[in-house]
């Protein structure tokens, strides 16, 4: 069963790290990539999934939480604050958000996700804060 989850991302802070973070992880094609604050080493590209342990997908899965890179729309923007808006592949990506906080400690975060499933169930919503490297469910429900 595929699926897909819809998240919404806040990032708070002062005027110089909210741009810091922008810049940072803004790609060529994108408002917002996971792979510019938490990177996979480029090898692991060639590393085919069903041939190793230590592949693409399991490093994803184990530093992001999910395991496609996210292309993110900024859709909202202040001095002190930036919203984006992005689906990421089976799981929002709260490993990646932890150590992103840890990272940039001054910054606080709050992603709202949602998992959607394709078959006809109920969807998970969640909230979770990071700051500092801490995650803490705020809540949710299904």
């Amino acid at each position: 069963m595929y699926k897909c989850c819809f998240n919404e991302l806040i990032v708070e802070g002062d005027d110089t790290k909210i741009q810091e973070f922008r810049e940072l992880v803004k790609d060529k094609d994108t408002d917002f990539s996971l792979d510019r604050l938490v990177t996979m080493p480029p090898k692991l590209f060639d590393v085919e999934p069903e041939k190793s342990q230590t592949n693409w997908q399991t490093w994803r899965l184990e530093n992001w939480g999910t395991k496609w890179d996210v292309k993110a729309e900024l859709v909202d923007e202040s001095e002190d604050s930036l919203r984006y808006l992005f689906y990421s592949a089976d799981a929002a990506p709260i490993k990646w958000l932890q150590t992103v906080s840890l990272k940039m400690p001054a910054l606080q975060f709050v992603l709202s996700y949602q998992v959607q499933n394709t078959e006809p169930t109920t969807d998970v919503i969640d909230i979770v804060e990071a700051e500092g490297g801490n995650i803490v469910e705020v809540g949710g429900y299904a």
